[in-house]
This record gives C-alpha cells, sequence and structure tokens, in this order.
C-alpha cells in the first residue's frame, strides 16, 4: 500500500503536464509565432529517479524483497508511461506532416516553386517539420538530391518514414516529368489524415479492454487491503516474514507481467497504449 502510494505521487511529480501553462501564457503576447506542438518527451533521467523511488519506498519496507518489488513497479509504470508518450508523439507528428502538406499544396497552387513553399510552410511549422523542410528547400535551391536528403529525413522520423519516401519520389516525377506535385501532396494529406483518424478510433475502441486490464491488476491490492480491513494483517505478513517477502516479490512480479501483456494485446491494433 505505502510503495503504490508514494509511486504515484512521484509519477505525478516527474510527469506532470505543465506544458499547458506555457501554452496559455504564450496565447497573452500577440507578436508570438503559434507552431503547432508535439508532446514532450519524457525526461532522460526519469526512469532512474521512479526506479530509485521504487527501490527505495520498497526497500524501508520490505528490505530486499521490497526493493525487488519496487523496482518491478517502478519499470511497469514508466515503461507503460513511455509507450503512451511515443503514441502521443508520433500521432502528434503525423497530423503535424499533414497539416504542412496541405499548407504546401496550397502554396503551389497559388504558384510558388516547391523549394519556396517549402520555406514558406517552414516558418508556422511544427520544429519537427520545420527541419525537414528548411532542409529539403536549401537542398533544392543548391540543387542538390532532394530524395536523398527525405531519405535520410526518414531513418528520424519512422512514424512519417513512408510519407517522406513519397514526397521524394514525387519530387523527381514533378522535376523531371512535370507531375503536378500539388495534387500528389493532397494525397499523402489525406492518407496521413486517415491513418490517424485510425489510430484515434481504434484507441477508442480498446479503451474497454484496457480499463478491465487496469481493473485486473488492481485487484490483488484491492485484495490485501480488504483483508487488512478484515484483520487479517496481510502486510505484516508480506513484509515480516520470509515466505511473505517470497510471496510479495512473486505476486508482484506476476502483475507487471500481466500489465505488460496487456499492453502487447491491445498495442497489435495500433500504437502502444
Amino acid at each position: 500500500m505505502v510503495n503504490a502510494v508514494l509511486l504515484a505521487y512521484s509519477a505525478a511529480l516527474v510527469f506532470w503536464p505543465a506544458r499547458s501553462v506555457h501554452a496559455r501564457l504564450r496565447l497573452l503576447r500577440p507578436t508570438a509565432v503559434r507552431r503547432p506542438s508535439l508532446p514532450l518527451r519524457a525526461p532522460r533521467c526519469g526512469r532512474l529517479v521512479l526506479l530509485g523511488i521504487g527501490v527505495a519506498a520498497g526497500w524501508a519496507s520490505a528490505a530486499v524483497a521490497g526493493a525487488m518489488a519496487g523496482a518491478l513497479l517502478a519499470l511497469t509504470a514508466w515503461s507503460r508511461l513511455a509507450a503512451r508518450r511515443r503514441r502521443l508523439h508520433g500521432l502528434a507528428e503525423i497530423r503535424s506532416w499533414a497539416e504542412a502538406l496541405g499548407l504546401m499544396s496550397a502554396e503551389l497552387r497559388v504558384g510558388a516553386t516547391p523549394a519556396d513553399a517549402a520555406e514558406s510552410v517552414a516558418r508556422d511549422a511544427a520544429p519537427v517539420v520545420t527541419e525537414v523542410l528548411v532542409g529539403i528547400a536549401s537542398t533544392a535551391r543548391l540543387g542538390g538530391d532532394v530524395p536523398a536528403r527525405l531519405r535520410g529525413a526518414a531513418a528520424g522520423h519512422p512514424e512519417c518514414a513512408a510519407a517522406l519516401a513519397r514526397l521524394g519520389r514525387s519530387w523527381i516525377a514533378a522535376e523531371r516529368h512535370g507531375v503536378p506535385l500539388a495534387d500528389v501532396l493532397d494525397a499523402m494529406r489525406r492518407d496521413l489524415e486517415f491513418r490517424v483518424a485510425t489510430a484515434d478510433g481504434l484507441a477508442a475502441r480498446l479503451a474497454g479492454p484496457r480499463a478491465t486490464g487496469a481493473v485486473l491488476a488492481a485487484l490483488p491490492l484491492l485484495g490485501v487491503v480488504l483483508g487488512e480491513a478484515m484483520g487479517a494483517d496481510p502486510f505484516r505478513v508480506l513484509f515480516d516474514h520470509e515466505l511473505g517477502r517470497l510471496l510479495l516479490v512473486v505476486g508482484v512480479g506476476l502483475d507487471c507481467l500481466g500489465v505488460w501483456w496487456m499492453g502487447r494485446i491491445t498495442a497489435q491494433g495500433g500504437w502502444a497504449s
């Protein structure tokens, strides 16, 4: 019980979404350039902080066995948080690319060159998109290999790798054969928007199974709390007896294994949830 409370507080402190406050303050500045933002990635030291808190809380409760159980809980909580962040970051990046491709198509339809369109859209795009667009604009103006530049960028953006590779092929077709690049960009935008809508729909349909899995994962803790309320004193057994400590590690390990397996099953329908 103590371990669970401490881990919950630590996770809230480490991963509290303070970015929304900054976003509201930026809206008060009329001269600010509003760019679509991507979810922040988890801090690199967050895993070690969470692991240290879990081990310390477990050690204070049941020595070595408690430290092992706390480490398992901390690593499991981190893996689920990291999977959720990866999913949100991937969806946000795809949305940003869909918006950028739509704006590029509009620029091309009013007579801009591909390089000028990319540079213009890069001014108001998300940073991850701006970096790629500025790179291909400068490469195109210098007569470089734009498709090669896009293939290199695709390696760092796996969620949009196929779209970037397709953009490179379309760029070549537009330069060599006069294929309308704006139409291709519109098709790519619709494809990315469809991917996002599909992922959101899958996430909504999987909300029920995920909630069921969370309830099942919490049942062992609920059982221990009920036993304590009935006077069976399960905490003393788990924390003060050698066999109880062994059961504590085994039980927590099986519970974490169930949470991991639930995440693996739900992730097969799309991004990890």
